[in-house]
């Protein structure tokens, strides 16, 4: 298995975001075939800002050789979206719609969403407690002596 990191689309971008994903054609220097076609992991872990989506190496390729026009070239990477960015001359880069890629058959082969971090599990249950007894306090008010 190998593991993918969210993605900016632009360098000057904020955050990493979700919707489109980043697939390496080929590496930097003339003999690495890049984690698509040269890795030996048959899984690729995506991660996602909620969960890691596990997708078929070879789904991937059938997808890309499918539906990515890898004789148009972008001038940046982030125009790459199914064309090509190359990169120092050296790596080609694209980008594919998460949506999309993963509803086509044979790519998406699970989903694990990560654990939620503790302070947002305490926020969660300390939320649900308030509310709670916000309905019990309106409760008793209605009915005092019940």
């Amino acid at each position: 298995m190998d593991v993918k990191a969210r993605k900016r689309l632009a360098r000057s971008d904020d955050e990493a975001q979700d919707s489109w994903l980043l697939l390496e054609l080929h590496g930097v220097g003339a003999n690495n075939r890049g984690w698509l076609y040269g890795s030996q992991a048959h899984l690729i872990a995506q991660e996602t800002s909620d969960a890691f989506l596990l997708l078929s190496r070879r789904g991937l390729i059938e997808y890309v050789e499918r539906y990515v026009d890898q004789s148009s070239r972008a001038k940046s990477c982030k125009e790459a979206q199914y064309t090509v960015y190359n990169r120092r001359g050296a790596d080609l880069l694209t980008w594919v719609k998460r949506e999309h890629l993963c509803a086509h058959p044979g790519v998406l082969r699970a989903c694990w969403d990560k654990p939620e971090p503790p302070q947002v599990k305490l926020a969660n249950t300390l939320r649900r407690v308030i509310e709670e007894l916000q309905q019990a306090l309106a409760e008793f008010q209605a009915h005092p002596s019940g």
